[in-house]
């Protein structure tokens, strides 16, 4: 009995012990730990395991040896945190009967891989979603989609992953995939519009790894819901909401990061527009709702986005369609938009996707007071442009009598064909026109003679732009596109002017009342300035992405343009120019993304360049680093730096309009040639996005750019070389030197369930341009506009009315006389008059700009109709913001060397109406 005794006290011992290694094992497999590796060896990441958990832990030292982990888990088990750090290792482990973990080698390697490719899509409309992000939610790897919205990731261990797809304006999904050996897996993604409220959506650069806040189910961010306080909706005013973008005032020329107009270039689905303005450039040139998104490249950009010094603005057609509300009809004081869509769904997968948009003017039937009486104060005859182009001494002129017509319209066409989720074959038709002519009958001031002035100041722009483009995922592994596009730009202009020895010839005798129909109707007797530029632009493009690993993939492309333009001016304001080049530009560029950290993200590559046969190979280098930090002290944010070298093969020249009465302020022209010294510019910016909390996010922006060889319009060539060849591209330009800083940030908080948004923005910018020729040295650059500040309020007062209010600040703004007088007084040795001097444009300074907007939206549905009725009340506090000076003799009676400024103004207080009505 004793023996037994004890027999059976040895095996309840053994029992105990047994039970309770196997209840310490459950414990340790049920509890969460949490690890951050950033490239420590295998042997150390284990022996870290150990020493925190307490696990019991086998393994050959020999094997593990070479391998080294990057990796952030959170919250994870003993099991998943030994899967995620055997991954890719060739290594896996086994548990015992006793609990304990012996990590072994993987049999099978070769086929335990598979891959996941697809397609992610508007879930209401099936329209695809370029640039949308695909990410491991371990992050430990991912990629984002092409311009057809797809994606591929290959080398997927098998198993089960979880993946997080994001894009802005949407809600981001969260999917769970099983990945079986040599598996390929296509799916189609679709993600549901989250709360925007005007299109279009922008996209910048620089986004998350991971979305910010993929957990929370609060409606995805988006700067685009803030536009006010504008006659004009559109996609080039929505910009301005972006740091380092400056919008024009009153145009819609815009600057980025310090650069000219010319340093970048706007593009619709990829074809280059080359003058995207309207209303003699105070709107765009496109239907507000003819486009969906636009994507934005700045400072530092990838090398697949192309040649350009200063970046990149990509305007995408709208095809999506939604059931039931198929067409769109909006009118408002100065234009009407029409838009329809129009869907076939076939057999299986295909789909054919319609969209069409005509834009027109009605000044002819109606003009707008507020814009009719601006441009009648606007057109003003400048006594010192006049005197140098008559030869009199300056005289005050009065409008006697005042006539602008304005006319534009533009017409979009943009159909989709999808065979499949993985084909798709793409087509765009763009074309718009937009003419602007003043005539303006001036009566000398306080003159006891019937002195007068009559000057005709007409332009006339088109637009043409067409292409086709087709994309294919060819396997899960290789994505490809091609495109092949046509794009033309064509400007007349005239300006025609009769001085009061003229007119006394023509309209001896005629009453007053008859002496601006008589001259109208003999343009063709005045002194005239005649000027014409025509671009033609042929683009071939194929471009190809190809996934290694979820951790690195490559891009690769090459594109053939063919470019052709002419520019002439004649021999009124400027000598006698004609200027017509052809040529050939081949470019090819290679690019790679890498990711070795789970929050770490590479970007790398170059451009190279030829223009002819015979020319050098230009290569530019770029690279750019991303590091996120999913959780911090700070909250949740993303560090990007960027650089390279860029170049600019097609330039645009800017020359001021010089006419004493000329109501825009200049024209553009465009030019290229191999033989000269392409521009250059290098470039370094810096990006930060911060999310403190769940409400709040701060984005952050410095730059700098330096151009060593840029390209600039010389006045003094265009004025006084008579020596140069008139045919050249020295006829009437000039390379120089100039560079730009600055930095922006953007706050934007949510509140009462975000019912209510506050957006708050600051600008600093500083650019310097070389012009020796003109002023002798270094000066602020005539766009520059060193401060500007924002602050907006975006108000849901129920589900269909909304107020939106504004307010704009602009400081340091310089250059303050019209820009003839330093572009063409200057080289003509007219340096001052008076008291004033035009030798020193950055300190002749404009008076702060500030402007209140306030918009009352009111969006009521009658069964499948919706409309939209809107009230835009534009400079609420009724400020007379000047836009430039020019300069009047003090003494009307007696000619003086004694001048004073009068300045040229914004409207005050100006509503607007518009009604929308979507069928």
């Amino acid at each position: 009995m004793m023996h037994s005794a004890k027999y059976l006290i040895l095996i309840l011992g053994i029992l105990v012990v047994s039970l309770s290694e196997i209840a310490v094992s459950q414990q340790l497999d049920n509890e969460l730990y949490s690890f951050d590796f950033s490239g420590q060896s295998l042997s150390v990441v284990l022996e870290k395991i150990v020493n925190e958990t307490n696990v019991d832990l086998i393994y050959d030292p020999q094997i593990v040896e070479e391998y080294y982990i990057y990796q952030r888990l959170l919250n994870k088990s003993i099991q998943e945190i030994l899967s995620i750090v055997l991954r890719d290792s060739g290594l896996d482990y086994i548990i015992l009967s006793s609990g304990t973990y012996v990590i072994v080698k993987t049999s099978l390697i070769s086929s335990s891989y598979g891959s996941f490719a697809g397609r992610i899509t508007d879930a209401q409309t099936g329209e695809p979603l370029p640039g949308a992000t695909v990410m491991f939610a371990d992050a430990s790897g991912g990629t984002s989609t092409g311009n057809a919205g797809h994606f591929s990731i290959n080398k997927i261990l098998t198993g089960e992953h979880e993946l997080i797809f994001s894009y802005i304006g949407y809600e981001p999904v969260r999917k769970h995939i099983t990945v079986n050996p040599d598996e390929d897996i296509r799916e189609n993604i679709q993600l549901e519009p989250g709360q925007v409220d005007f299109r279009p959506i922008v996209i910048s650069a620089h986004h998350p790894i991971l979305p910010f806040g993929h957990t929370d189910s609060r409606p995805a961010r988006t700067f685009s819901d803030w536009n006010t306080g504008s006659r004009s909706n559109d996609a080039i005013h929505s910009l301005s909401l972006f740091t380092g973008i400056q919008h024009g005032i009153p145009l819609t020329d815009l600057h980025l990061q310090g650069g000219q107009r010319g340093d970048h270039r706007i593009f619709l689905d990829g074809i280059p527009i080359y003058n995207p303005y309207s209303f003699g450039q105070l709107f765009s040139s496109f239907s507000p709702f003819a486009v969906g998104r636009v994507s934005i490249n700045k400072a530092g950009y990838d090398a697949a986005s192309g040649s350009l010094i200063g970046g990149k603005i990509n305007l995408l057609h709208d095809t999506s369609y939604k059931e039931n509300k198929n067409a769109l009809l909006q009118i408002d004081p100065v234009n009407t938009n029409l838009r329809v869509n129009f869907k076939h769904e076939g057999d299986e997968d295909s789909a054919l996707y319609l969209m069409s948009a005509f834009r027109t003017s009605f000044w002819n039937i109606y003009q707008d007071p507020t814009l009719s009486d601006a441009l009648s104060e606007w057109d003003l005859v400048d006594p010192l442009t006049y005197s140098i182009l008559s030869g009199d001494n300056e005289r005050i002129f009065q409008s006697a009598d005042h006539q602008s017509d304005i006319s534009y319209h533009d017409f979009h066409f943009s159909s989709r064909y999808e065979s499949d989720p993985y084909h798709s074959l793409s087509f765009t038709l763009y074309t718009g026109a937009n003419e602007v002519s003043t005539n303006l009958l001036a009566s000398e001031l306080q003159s006891s003679e019937n002195l007068y002035m009559y000057s005709q100041d007409s332009y006339e722009w088109n637009n043409l732009a067409t292409g086709l483009k087709y994309d294919w995922l060819a396997t899960p592994r290789l994505d490809l596109s091609f495109q092949l596009s046509y794009s033309r730009n064509e400007l007349n202009h005239q300006y025609v002017m009769f001085d009061d020895q003229s007119i006394q010839f023509l309209a001896a005798g005629l009453p007053e009342s008859s002496i601006f129909d008589h001259l109208s109707n003999n343009v063709e007797l005045g002194a005239s300035q005649t000027d014409s530029n025509m671009i033609r632009h042929l683009i071939s493009k194929a471009d190809i992405s190809y996934t290694f690993t979820p951790r690195f993939s490559i891009q690769s492309g090459f594109q053939y343009d063919r470019v052709e333009s002419n520019f002439q001016l004649t021999d009124f304001f400027y000598l006698p120019t004609l200027n017509e080049t052809r040529s050939n530009i081949y470019s090819t560029y290679l690019s790679g993304v890498w990711m070795p950290g789970t929050n770490f993200k590479i970007t790398t590559g170059s451009r190279f360049t030829i223009n002819s046969l015979l020319s050098n190979i230009y290569a530019e280098p770029r690279i750019s680093f991303q590091f996120d930090q999913p959780e911090s002290s700070i909250g949740t944010w993303s560090l990007q730096l960027s650089g390279g070298i860029y170049r600019q093969f097609i330039n645009q020249f800017e020359i001021t309009s010089v006419g004493p009465s000329s109501l825009v302020p200049n024209f553009t022209v465009w030019s290229h040639d191999s033989r000269i010294k392409q521009p250059k510019a290098y470039h370094s910016s810096v990006s930060f996005l911060l999310e403190p909390g769940r409400y709040t996010s701060v984005s952050i922006e410095g730059y700098y750019k330096y151009h060593p060889s840029a390209y600039i319009t010389s006045y003094r060539n265009l004025l006084t070389g008579n020596d140069l060849n008139r045919t050249g591209l020295e006829s009437f330009s000039e390379i120089t030197e100039m560079y730009s800083l600055g930095f922006g940030t953007r706050v934007q908080q949510s509140l009462f369930d975000s019912n209510m948004r506050i957006l708050l923005g600051y600008d600093y910018s500083m650019s310097k341009i070389d012009m020796d020729s003109q002023f002798g040295r270094f000066v602020t650059s005539p766009w520059n506009e060193p401060h500007r500040l924002q602050a907006r309020v975006l108000s849901r007062i129920s589900s269909n009315i909304s107020i939106i209010t504004k307010w704009q600040t602009i400081l340091g703004r310089s250059w303050a006389f019209r820009q003839a007088y330093y572009d063409f007084l200057v080289p003509h040795s007219f340096v001052s008059a008076g008291q004033y001097d035009f030798m020193n444009p950055e300190n002749d300074r404009l008076s702060p700009f500030h402007q209140f907007d306030i918009s009352f939206i009111y969006r009521p549905t009658f069964g499948s109709i919706n409309i939209e009725a809107r009230a835009d009340l534009i400079n609420v506090l009724n400020r007379r913001n000047v836009i430039d000076w020019n300069l009047i003799p003090s003494d009307t009676s007696v000619i003086a060397d004694d001048y004073k400024i009068r300045e040229r103004t914004l409207p005050g207080f100006n509503p607007s109406f518009s009604l929308k009505i979507i069928f």
